[in-house]
């Protein structure tokens, strides 16, 4: 009996985590409610094909139809910029640098499937951080790569929250 109450009782306080967690308005990270004029969405991406891609994976995780051109499209994204910059931020007693700041730069506008502006020239910034050792210039090689994809998949996300949050009477 015992064993019984203590089973109902975590259940319990199971039951009453998650209900304040809904209630909080929390949500998983990456997710976003996205207005209704994004249902049928098309990214014009151009020479920006990478980030098109991440930004196309994560319309598609947000339940939003992703069409082939953009007469079809009820709202299209269109990439207007992308630009990585790498700057010495630490040097070693030689004077050779020995850590940079990697910042990753994108520029997007909104349309509606009509061609007007939902939402202006936008840009978004981000940086990181990158030691640098000149006896493993390979792998630190690797390792930028992988922080300016990073930057790019996060830069994809922060996109579709900054539409989410610009167009916020417009949720579905």
């Amino acid at each position: 009996m015992r064993g019984m109450v203590a089973g109902w009782s975590r259940i319990a306080g199971l039951m009453g985590l998650i209900l304040s967690l809904s209630a909080c308005g929390f949500h998983l990270r990456g997710s976003v409610a996205l207005p209704a004029v994004m249902e049928k969405s098309f990214v014009e991406a151009g020479q920006y094909r990478e980030l098109g891609q991440a930004l196309e994976q994560r319309l598609r995780g947000a339940g939003m139809q992703l069409v082939a051109s953009e007469a079809e499209a009820s709202a299209v994204i269109r990439l207007l910029g992308e630009q990585r910059q790498r700057r010495v931020i630490a040097v070693d007693t030689s004077g050779q640098a020995s850590a940079y700041e990697l910042s990753y730069t994108v520029s997007f506008e909104l349309h509606d499937g009509a061609g007007e502006t939902l939402l202006g020239r936008q840009s978004l910034s981000s940086s990181r951080d990158l030691n640098f050792d000149a006896a493993n210039v390979l792998g630190k090689s690797r390792e930028e790569a992988q922080i300016y994809e990073a930057l790019r998949e996060a830069a994809a996300s922060s996109i579709l929250q900054r539409i989410q949050y610009a167009l916020p009477g417009q949720a579905p």
